[in-house]
């Protein structure tokens, strides 16, 4: 009894050193860098009624009137991040606090599950491996939902498998409320009972005694998306947004999200524009060493993923044989086969989008685990190898500028110009960040216009001796230039400046 004791003590001793490693990485330099254009327009929606909130999204799938129907959103964490802000206020650093603790709240609940699954070892080394991800941090340190849908990803997780071994109606009760919160949050989260059910399925032989009220659990998760299926068909019927020129299904594509899914490159200023620019020569010293951990840990990773999945059990541990398809399916399933749907649909591709795919990737960490955990002692070895990989990358995480600086950007135009110079952005829900730091910087926000043609340009300039081009996100709009080439033809640049993600160019007649 001691000893179980004593190791039950130094169990939840390091996993507290982990939760306060995690916790340090996700809230240190929370409010630095400014909002990006997701984040403002989920920050703009905080300060709308929830009802506003629904009401728009319902009747046109569409949060605001500057987004196409049927752009996807779904309500249920703008309506949540409107009543943070109603009572903590908005600014950079409480906005992205929301993100913050369910990112925290991740790294607990992927050891209780890593744990259920094979052992404590397991769910404190897949904590640790979850704890100093670069992307995980990244997105827990963003005011969107990722953080929060793979939180009830994982807190779902943990209630089915509770109730494929109790069988008892608070457990599928909880499990169907964990499912109903992430339908009602992202559309792809679909894939996440998809998985599910059909590992369900697969073993419907040791679990016949419980198909009752899995299939109990799964009408009352459809009867409560019911009110929401008129919306899913506009959305299906009338896509506001075409990632297929971006995000196509190609083998590189894919393998970006695939080295993602391990860490990611926030690269120092002249290795930005050397990527950009595909000039690799002109790459600095430091850039190549980001790149080369980066790789490194996806190769690592990536080894002790498919010893963790691969590595033989024992014939009589059936157990252990059904929760490593059980995690081959949760990682399989929201990967491949939106990328089998974006083949399929190529005008609706969303392949190479990292952050899409997210809630599959504790999958992948506890697997990984798994194979560090059957490497002995070496073990630690690998461990201590992550660690110092994952050190360059993180570093440069909170060094560099990974987010578009629009709060710098909106500065440098109201003390470049006039109050009353129009604003041209190259894609309307540019409008958002550039409106939220014009509020404070006290820039007219209705001087501020976002434009998909150069006819719109053309209607907006009549009789302006002076105007600012911004280019943002260019790969989503004007990204061969047809609006910059047409304002050449007919202005004088005579000023242009470079924040990070964004190009802004002052006209003159």
């Amino acid at each position: 009894m001691p000893n179980i004791n004593s190791k039950m003590k130094k169990i939840n001793v390091i996993l507290l050193l982990i939760l306060i490693l995690g916790s340090f990485l996700r809230i240190y330099d929370l409010g630095t860098e400014s909002f990006w254009i997701d984040e403002a327009i989920t920050a703009s929606a905080s300060q709308k009624e929830p009802s506003f909130i629904i009401n728009n999204i319902y009747t046109r799938a569409a949060l605001f009137s500057e987004f196409k129907m049927g752009s996807g959103e779904m309500p249920l964490h703008y309506v949540l991040a409107s009543y943070w802000t109603k009572i903590f206020g908005l600014s950079e650093f409480k906005f992205r606090l929301f993100s913050a603790l369910f990112g925290v709240l991740s790294i607990y609940m992927i050891f209780v599950v890593g744990k259920m699954m094979f052992n404590p070892k397991v769910g404190l080394i897949s904590a640790f491996i979850l704890a100093i991800n670069h992307q995980h941090i990244a997105y827990s340190q963003e005011a969107r939902s990722y953080a929060f849908i793979i939180f009830f990803t994982l807190l779902s997780i943990y209630f089915l498998i509770k109730s494929l071994k109790q069988n008892n109606w608070a457990s599928w009760l909880l499990y169907s409320l964990c499912s109903i919160i992430l339908i009602y949050t992202h559309y792809l989260t679909f894939f996440i009972l998809m998985f599910q059910y059909l590992y369900i399925i697969i073993y419907w032989k040791p679990y016949k005694k419980y198909l009752k009220n899995a299939f109990i659990s799964a009408f009352g998760i459809f009867l409560a998306y019911v009110p929401w299926l008129a919306v899913l068909f506009k959305q299906l019927m009338n896509s506001g947004y075409n990632y297929s020129a971006v995000y196509k299904p190609t083998l590189s594509n894919f393998a970006y999200i695939m080295i993602q899914m391990n860490s990611w490159i926030s690269p120092d200023s002249q290795t930005r524009v050397a990527l950009r620019n595909m000039n690799f020569s002109a790459v600095s010293s430091n850039g190549w060493l980001i790149i080369s951990s980066v790789l490194g840990i996806a190769l690592l990773l990536g080894m002790l993923f498919i010893l963790g999945l691969f590595k033989k059990n024992s014939p009589s541990n059936k157990k252990i044989g059904r929760n490593k398809v059980f995690l081959a399916l949760w990682f399989a399933i929201p990967i491949f086969v939106p990328l089998i749907l974006s083949i399929i649909f190529p005008s609706a591709s969303i392949t190479g989008i990292v952050r899409y795919i997210l809630f599959a990737t504790p999958a992948y960490y506890i697997l990984a685990a798994r194979g560090a955990s059957e490497l002995g002692k070496f073990t630690r070895i690998s461990l201590i190898l992550i660690t110092l990989l994952s050190i360059i990358p993180l570093y440069s995480y909170y060094t560099n500028f990974d987010k578009e600086q629009w709060r710098e950007a909106s500065v440098y135009i109201k003390n470049n110009g006039q109050n009353t110079e129009l604003v041209i952005i190259n894609h309307e829900s540019s409008i958002f960040p550039l409106n939220y730091y014009f509020q404070t910087a006290g820039y007219p926000n209705e001087n501020v216009k976002g434009v998909s043609s150069v006819e719109q340009v053309k209607t907006l300039v009549i009789g302006k001796g002076s105007l600012w081009l911004i280019y943002a996100s260019e790969k989503f709009g004007d990204s061969k230039h047809e609006i910059k080439n047409y304002l050449d033809s007919i202005y004088i640049v005579d000023s242009e400046h470079e924040f990070t993600g964004i190009k802004i160019y002052h006209y003159k007649k």
